[in-house]
């Protein structure tokens, strides 16, 4: 079976589905680019996320220093707690807005 990730605008949401890893990062990085400078008001969405690596936070982080360039600010919620768990072990989650629900 294929591994997939889609980016997928619902109003002011960007929701992130399907598997982030190296042999999907680079499909959604340049889609991401293009919602980033579309948007206004910034969300990305992980509720979707089926499985992530430590090459989903480089993507994260690509969003963000594109974001920046933009003149924007990005909110990532739902982010996976194993996606939470990489950036504390790698000292990098003071470079993100997370916003965690554990329900």
């Amino acid at each position: 079976m294929k591994k997939t990730a889609e980016l997928e605008k619902k109003s002011d949401v960007i929701e992130v589905k399907g598997v982030l890893d190296s042999d999907t990062i680079m499909t959604i990085l340049p889609v991401g680019y293009r919602l980033i400078k579309s948007l206004t008001i910034i969300t990305f969405d992980f509720r979707g996320v089926t499985q992530a690596d430590s090459t989903a936070l480089a993507l994260l982080l690509a969003w963000i220093r594109y974001s920046r360039k933009q003149g924007k600010k990005i909110l990532y919620t739902h982010i996976p707690i194993a996606m939470i768990e990489i950036a504390e072990a790698c000292r990098l989650s003071k470079f993100f807005s997370f916003k965690t629900h554990l329900n």
